[in-house]
């Protein structure tokens, strides 16, 4: 923290209207004790604000609850990782764990949802944390939900397609996205729904597409 306020001071040479903000990732308990300690007592006038991310060992709310009300709180999900993260896919079959990785193909629109709107009251906004077109879906799901938090998960989708497909597909590209995620829903052993969503589309992109498209 003492290296942190001399930064914000070098910071502030160039940047007057700079902020520094600090995020208690990977922090043990006794660090995290420490950096608690130092905001309820000490407040620092340096810092402008705290990040919620990956391997905070508070939940959001416990976070919110223990920093002092003059921090905000700046949410830093992680829409990259489907296990051994922030946020990994629920219940996920092993089969899809172990070939599908850490940091596979992952569009979870209706989970990046219902995480943003879980948590969206307790900060005041959020930077993603991406690692590349991976995630795109979650992305777009996230930055149209900061947009317009009433927005439905299907129309983010409908405008996704359109933009990046084609008006063509809008509709049925949208549905191919939701369906994915319930891919990754309930044992694999069971699930009935991957050879008509695989042929649903292979037959899309063998389609020709018109100039306009």
């Amino acid at each position: 923290m003492a290296l942190l306020e001399k930064q914000t001071t070098n910071l502030h040479r160039w940047h007057p209207k700079a902020q520094m903000w600090v995020s208690p990732q990977s922090f043990n308990q006794e660090w995290m004790e420490e950096f608690l300690t130092i905001l309820k007592e000490k407040q620092p006038a340096w810092l402008s604000g705290v990040v919620f991310g990956p391997q905070v060992r508070l939940s959001l709310p416990e976070l919110r609850a223990a920093v002092p009300s003059r921090y905000p709180i700046r949410h830093y999900p992680d829409i990259t990782h489907s296990r051994q993260c922030q946020y990994p896919v629920p219940d996920w079959d092993t089969a899809f764990a172990v070939t599908e990785g850490r940091e596979g193909i992952n569009p979870r629109p209706t989970q990046m949802a219902a995480i943003f709107r879980l948590l969206q009251p307790q900060t005041i906004g959020f930077i993603t944390y991406s690692e590349g077109c991976n995630d795109d879906v979650n992305k777009a799901i996230w930055s149209a939900l900061g947009w317009d938090p009433q927005v439905t998960v299907t129309d983010i989708l409908r405008e996704y397609s359109r933009y990046f497909i084609g008006e063509r597909y809008t509709d049925n590209f949208a549905q191919g996205l939701l369906a994915l995620e319930k891919n990754w829903q309930g044992p694999l052993v069971a699930n009935e729904r991957f050879t008509p969503l695989y042929s649903s589309f292979r037959q899309w992109s063998a389609t020709p597409r018109r100039s306009r498209d």
